[in-house]
C-alpha cells in the first residue's frame, strides 16, 4: 500500500477499536503524568537547573525540561507498543485478543523489550546528541582559548548547524530502528538482532516512517494546544463571569494533568499502529508475507526441508522404507501372484 493508504486504514482501525488499544497505553501515560505531578509539586526541576532572567531564558529552560520529559516519555512509552502489536496484530488476522491477555504478552518478555528500548534510545537520540553536545563544547572551548572566532554571529550560526545535523541524524537512525519493537513482538526475536533487522527492512521506507511520525507529532500536538486553549477559556469565564473562585490556578493544573493523562492514554496507540501497519507493509513488499499467511491458513505451508549435509548423515531409523526394498517386495508379491 501507498503512505496515504496505510494511514487511511491505521486511522480506521484505531478509531473502530479505540477502547481495546486506548487500554493498552494507560499505564504509561499515568506513569508520565505522575512523573510530572511529581517534579511540579517536589523535585521543581526547572527551579533546580536554574532561575530564569528574562523570557529568553524561560524559554530556553522550558525547552530544557521538555526536553527531558521528552526522552523519558520516548524510553517508557515504547515498553507497552509489545502490547499495542498484539491487540493490533490480534484484529488484523481475525484472532481478538482481550487487554488484559496484551498486557500479559508485553510482560512476558519484559526484560528483552527493556534492553531493545535500551538500545533504540542509545542510537537515537542519545549518540547522535552527546556527539553534538561535544563539539558545541569543544567549539566554546577553542572559542574561549584560541580566540578563534571573536563573532559571536559566526560561532553561534555554527551552533545552529551542528543542532540541524543532530537533530537529522537523530530522525535518521529513528527511522532505521523504527521496526525494532514490531519485528520483536510478530517475530519473536529480540536485541541486536531486531534492530538488525529493523535496519534492513526499513530500507525503501524510512521516509515513509518520518512523515508517518510528522504527521503524528502534528495532529496530536495540534489537538493539544486546542484542548489546552479551550480548558483555559473555559476556566475564565467560570473565574471571571459566574465568580466561581475554586478555579484557580491549582484547579486548573489539576484539571489540565487529569486530562493530559486521558489524552496521552487515548492518542498513545495511534503511532504504534500505524508503524505496525509499515512493517507488514515492508514485509509484503520484500518477503511476501501475504502469501506465506494466506498459506499457513489453508495448511498449505511447506515444511522446511532438511539440508542435503543432514540427510546424507541422518542415522537409519528402524521400520523405515526403503526404496529398493518395497521395488523387490511389490516384484515378488507379483511373481507369486502370477
Amino acid at each position: 500500500m501507498k503512505l496515504g493508504e496505510i494511514l487511511d486504514q491505521g486511522f480506521t482501525l484505531y478509531r473502530r477499536n479505540f477502547w481495546k488499544l486506548a487500554g493498552t497505553t494507560v499505564l504509561p501515560a499515568l506513569i508520565m503524568i505522575s512523573l510530572q505531578v511529581v517534579d511540579r509539586v517536589w523535585i521543581h526541576l526547572g527551579l533546580r537547573i536554574g532561575r530564569p532572567v528574562d523570557r529568553t531564558d524561560a524559554w530556553g529552560l522550558g525547552f530544557l525540561v521538555w526536553l527531558i520529559f521528552s526522552h523519558i516519555a520516548a524510553f517508557v512509552h515504547p515498553l507497552f507498543y509489545p502490547a499495542v502489536v498484539k491487540v493490533t496484530t490480534g484484529i488484523l488476522f481475525d484472532e481478538p485478543v482481550s487487554v488484559t491477555e496484551a498486557l500479559r504478552f508485553a510482560a512476558e518478555r519484559w526484560r528483552g523489550y527493556l534492553w531493545l528500548d535500551l538500545l533504540k534510545n542509545a542510537a537515537a537520540p542519545l549518540l547522535p546528541e552527546a556527539i553534538g553536545f561535544g563539539l558545541i563544547a569543544a567549539l566554546a572551548f577553542a572559542d574561549e582559548t584560541f580566540h578563534l572566532d571573536p563573532q559571536e554571529r559566526a560561532t553561534g550560526f555554527i551552533v545552529f548547524l551542528i543542532i540541524l545535523a543532530v537533530v537529522g541524524v537523530c530522525f535518521w537512525i529513528a527511522a532505521c530502528v523504527a521496526f525494532a519493537v514490531p519485528a520483536a513482538a510478530v517475530e519473536g526475536i529480540g536485541g541486536f538482532r531486531a534492530i538488525r533487522r529493523s535496519w534492513r527492512l526499513s530500507r525503501g521506507a524510512r521516509f515513509q516512517v518520518f512523515l508517518t511520525w510528522m504527521t503524528t507529532f502534528i495532529l496530536i500536538m495540534f489537538l493539544w494546544f486546542a484542548i489546552g486553549f479551550i480548558v483555559r477559556s473555559i476556566e475564565s469565564f467560570l473565574y471571571g463571569t459566574l465568580h466561581l473562585h475554586f478555579v484557580n490556578q491549582t484547579f486548573y493544573f489539576v484539571s489540565i494533568y487529569i486530562l493530559a493523562a486521558v489524552y496521552d492514554s487515548a492518542i498513545g496507540p495511534i503511532y504504534p499502529v500505524l508503524l505496525l501497519l509499515l512493517y507488514l507493509n515492508q514485509r509484503v513488499r520484500k518477503e511476501g508475507y501475504d502469501v506465506e499467511q494466506m498459506m499457513e491458513a489453508a495448511g498449505l505451508a511447506a515444511p522446511v526441508p532438511k539440508p542435503a549435509s543432514e540427510a546424507e548423515t541422518a542415522p537409519a531409523v528402524v521400520g523405515a522404507a526403503d526404496p529398493a526394498v518395497e521395488v523387490r517386495d511389490r516384484q515378488a508379491v507379483g511373481e507369486s501372484r502370477a
